[in-house]
């Protein structure tokens, strides 16, 4: 497969870091001669499984990890708020005019050992200003503090650039 772009390690890229890391070469050199950084080549080779360190030729499977990663980016992603449970009690709070943030806060005291059932605070103004579409119902939105529809914000800034408009 082809490189996505920029951002993302190729097949040809990990298959390269699979041979250097086989032959022993440190993670700083492997970086250098790829031309990515140190960082994305130790958390590479982490997330692939393999050791790094003094004794560190142990398994770094570079189909694996490229397989992976395709899976890890595929788009659309889910919406946290496809679980009825959650999107029931942060609409419920909502209409008791709670803020993301509270709701977010509420969810993590309650529901300490279910990850499925946190969600962050921008997760829900997302899903809000995505007009029912997020997941949670359309208007919603009214019962925000604010009450606006948008995520756009109307401050000093904004309004003196629409006067210098006209």
């Amino acid at each position: 497969m082809a490189e996505v772009s920029g951002r993302y390690l190729s097949l040809e890229e990990r298959l390269r870091i699979a041979d250097l890391h086989l032959g022993g070469t440190g993670v700083r050199a492997i970086a250098a001669l790829v031309g990515r950084s140190a960082a994305t080549i130790s958390r590479e080779l982490a997330r692939g499984g393999a050791k790094t360190g003094p004794q560190a030729r142990t398994k770094y499977a570079p189909y694996a990890a490229q397989k992976q990663a395709e899976l890890r980016g595929r788009r659309p992603k889910g919406s946290k708020f496809d679980r009825p449970e959650l999107a029931l009690v942060v609409q419920k709070k909502l209409c008791l005019k709670w803020s993301p943030e509270q709701i977010s806060d509420h969810l993590a005291a309650v529901f300490p050992d279910r990850q499925e059932m946190r969600v962050s605070p921008e997760a829900i103004y997302q899903a809000l200003y995505e007009g029912g579409r997020g997941g949670l119902r359309g208007d919603l939105h009214q019962h925000l503090r604010t009450g606006r529809a948008s995520g756009v914000r109307d401050g000093p800034l904004r309004r003196t650039r629409a006067r210098s408009r006209t």
